[in-house]
């Protein structure tokens, strides 16, 4: 079976970006945290002092949160453009007219999923909050951090179906026939190979350094994840 190169080399430039999103920001975010703790370590407690920490906390403050919503939107675009043309592209879906409808439904659909990401990791660091404030919490910290596992994995694996569906269906059919193709043990199959294979990496990461891991994924794990997601999407 002939497979274009296209799709994995749009997935390159993905995490290229996504690696040089994530460093910028980090840099930016960390130096306004630095200042941050920087200001409350001030020992002087007179008046002018304290306002003038007062007024720096605030601009420090709104600037984490301005980069960090910056960074939140940046990377729901990066991968809304850069997956969609990936799926758009193993789809064949063929004109202009129907790339830019599946395109838009992608983008729609990623709204939805970013959402639910998000409302995963507000709990579960509250969770883990609750767990870490008490000596014999009801959850533990160890509990909590399972529960974000297990809500992470089957946020991805609905993500992974809509995008299986999406390419003849409008929205709405799409979402239907995730939920209920959801509980057919071919997809939660396929879906757990590629949850393994990135798996790999993470065990990567924390084994063999940043550095050595990051050359290990994008040179192994990578081409065996996109190829192997090129497979089992010819068999929706």
């Amino acid at each position: 079976m002939k497979l274009s190169p296209i799709p994995i080399i749009l997935d390159y430039a993905f995490i290229i970006l996504i690696l040089l999103a994530t460093g910028l920001f980090q840099l930016v975010i960390m130096e306004h945290v630095f200042e941050i703790a920087k200001t409350m370590q001030t020992e002087d407690d007179s008046i002018g002092t304290l306002l003038s920490q007062q007024e720096s906390l605030d601009i420090h403050v709104k600037a984490v949160f301005r980069y960090t919503a910056g960074f939140i939107i940046t990377i729901y675009l990066l991968w809304s453009l850069f997956q969609g043309m990936i799926w758009a592209l193993l789809s064949k879906v063929g004109k202009a007219k129907k790339f830019w409808n599946y395109m838009g439904k992608f983008f729609a659909l990623n709204i939805l999923w970013a959402f639910a990401f998000w409302t995963i990791i507000f709990y579960s660091t509250r969770l883990l909050m609750y767990a870490n404030a008490y000596q014999a919490p009801l959850i533990s910290k160890e509990l909590a951090i399972i529960l974000a596992s297990i809500g992470f994995f089957f946020l991805g694996y609905f993500a992974y179906l809509s995008y299986k569906f999406s390419q003849k269906k409008t929205l709405k059919e799409t979402l239907r026939l995730t939920f209920v193709k959801s509980v057919e043990m071919r997809y939660l199959k396929d879906y757990t190979k590629n949850t393994l294979i990135g798996a790999g990496g993470m065990i990567a990461i924390v084994l063999l350094g940043r550095l050595t891991a990051m050359f290990y994924v994008l040179l192994l794990l990578y081409p065996l994840f996109a190829y192997h997601r090129r497979i089992e999407f010819l068999k929706v």
